[in-house]
C-alpha cells in the first residue's frame, strides 16, 4: 500500500469548467438483483465533478427487497446518504 502511494503521489485529478459552470456535480445510481431467488440487490453509484470521477461504489446488500420499487427506494436513500 505504501509503495503504491509513494509511486502515485504526483497523480492529480484535474477539474475544469464544464458547460460554463465552475463546479458541476453529478451522481448516478443503479441497482441490480443478483439472484432472483435471493432478491438481494447490488447497489452501484458514481459521483462526478467537472468531468472527473470523485467516488464510486458497488456492493451487494445484506437486506432483501420485496419489490423493484422498494429496491429503488433503498438504493436511492443509500446514495443520497453518501452524497
Amino acid at each position: 500500500m505504501l509503495r503504491y502511494l509513494s509511486k502515485t503521489r504526483l497523480y492529480r485529478i484535474i477539474y475544469s469548467n464544464v458547460l460554463g459552470h465552475p463546479n458541476p456535480f453529478f451522481g448516478y445510481a443503479n441497482i441490480a438483483f443478483t439472484n432472483s431467488d435471493e432478491q438481494k440487490l447490488t447497489i452501484r453509484y458514481v459521483f462526478i465533478m467537472a468531468s472527473s470521477v470523485i467516488t464510486w461504489h458497488s456492493k451487494k446488500q445484506l437486506i432483501t427487497a420485496l419489490s423493484f420499487i422498494e429496491a429503488e427506494y433503498i438504493a436511492l436513500s443509500k446514495v443520497a446518504h453518501k452524497a
